[in-house]
């Protein structure tokens, strides 16, 4: 009965994608049918062509936009959609103050991220889903801000929600989860696969990282990285075969562990070697981009901003240790190099500075310096694309020592000092990237 009753409103939510739906505050969105039969909102009527190939992508190993290479800075938007499902559509506008700040784009989830009770209200209201998707796409477009849409941010919900276990669920085409993450792909693409909005693509969040740990029996792995694999290469297939324009796919992951090769091949975590690195760069990745989550998580950043917290220590071959970065330019040279050896496009996903540690007040001079040490380098190694984590207009109640909220774990806005320095070392950086690529 359990699975009946699913399929039965699953079947029904995508023979209704003709429809026609009428956005928030009466706008009508005219639906409309794409060649693959998917529904395509009137967003963005004319920017294609017009404007040229929308989005990123990558072209001759570099990351592109608008027949230009792309370097630039973002901010992950974790809350956006599921605040204005949870009855605060307002925090749409809040791209307009990002904007203002020069913030490139945002990392978005675009469907539910940790509960089923969210993926539910898909199910439950359908027409509000969309409608503020339809929201949140065209404000963008107004602003200029380009979104990397995250499809499916945590690897529990989807599985649970159809009472499949995870990782059967990651390898089989025939699962209900895949048929309704196929559908799912098909369909938001179908309706927004011309907006200009809309640079580029990713599966979900940290979902490799899970993978990478040794299968004990105090601690048995819920799926392994083949199974992670299976399941991305079912993503890009799908995501290729609907956008029309080959924007830019990233993984959405953490990047590897230091001990990723031997937790793989010998469930053990002694450390890798570079080379070892490199192997597995390829081997986890079957996506244009690789995806780095790292962090300034200390106060002890402020002693030396250019220098990274705490460098893991990797295997030198020769059975003693090694650094393989110390500094944050060194680290975005390391990642540059593990991914153009596959043709790939690394990208730092989510980076911060952040002070849990600190026991004194940080204020707007000393955030902006903390963040500085990150942003610098990425401008001065000409890295691509780098996206601070986390902006939260709602965030009201924030600590008056990290100046960071709980409600989704080291936010910040613009009404903290915290957020002010961030934000505006963002735009100063996002500038000077533009002077130095001339790409204003």
């Amino acid at each position: 009965m359990k699975f009946f009753g699913k399929c039965a409103v699953f079947s029904l939510l995508f023979a209704l994608s003709a429809c026609f739906f009428t956005a928030c505050g009466g706008t009508e969105i005219k639906a409309s049918e794409s060649s693959d039969g998917a529904e395509a909102s009137n967003v963005s009527s004319d920017s294609a062509e017009e404007k040229g190939r929308p989005g990123l992508y990558v072209e001759d190993g570099k990351l592109m936009r608008d027949g230009k290479e792309f370097f630039g800075i973002g901010i992950n938007y974790l809350g956006l959609f599921y605040d204005a499902l949870d009855g605060n559509p307002e925090c749409i506008d809040s791209l307009e103050t990002l904007a203002e700040y020069g913030v490139k784009c945002i990392r978005v989830p675009v469907n539910a991220t940790y509960t089923e009770e969210v993926m539910k209200k898909q199910f439950d209201d359908e027409e509000n889903w969309w409608a503020l998707l339809d929201r949140i796409v065209a404000k963008a477009e107004e602003v200029g801000i380009g979104l990397i849409c995250g499809f499916f941010w945590s690897e529990d919900v989807i599985p649970n929600y159809f009472g499949e276990e995870i990782a059967w669920s990651m390898r089989e085409e025939e699962s209900l989860s895949w048929s309704y993450m196929d559908g799912y792909i098909q369909r938001f693409i179908g309706r927004y696969g011309e907006s200009e909005a809309i640079w580029g693509w990713e599966y979900g969040n940290e979902i490799m990282l899970e993978a990478q740990i040794p299968d004990t029996a105090s601690q048995p792995r819920r799926f392994t990285c083949d199974d992670v694999v299976a399941l991305y290469k079912r993503f890009v297939s799908s995501v290729k075969k609907y956008d029309k324009h080959n924007r830019f796919i990233g993984s959405g992951d953490a990047g590897l562990r230091a001990s990723s090769y031997n937790i793989y091949n010998y469930n053990s975590w002694y450390a890798n070697t570079k080379e070892e690195q490199q192997e597995m760069c390829g081997k986890l990745y079957p996506m244009d981009g690789v995806s780095w989550h790292a962090y300034a998580d200390s106060v002890k950043a402020l002693d030396a901003p250019e220098n990274f917290v705490d460098p893991p220590e990797f295997t030198d071959g020769k059975g003693g240790k090694t650094k393989l970065y110390t500094t944050w330019t060194d680290y975005f040279g390391y990642v540059s190099e593990l991914a153009k050896a596959h043709g790939k496009i690394a990208y730092l996903g989510e980076t911060a500075f952040t002070y849990p540690d600190s026991k004194r007040e940080i204020g707007k001079a000393d955030a902006y310096k903390g963040m500085e040490g990150i942003l610098k380098a990425a401008y001065e190694t000409d890295f691509p694309l780098t996206i601070v984590w986390n902006y939260d207009p709602l965030a009201v109640e924030l600590s008056s020592v990290t100046g960071t909220s709980d409600r989704w774990g080291n936010a910040f806005s613009e009404q903290s000092e915290r957020g002010q320095g961030i934000l505006s070392c963002i735009k100063d950086y996002n500038r000077k990237i533009d002077e130095k690529h001339q790409m204003s």
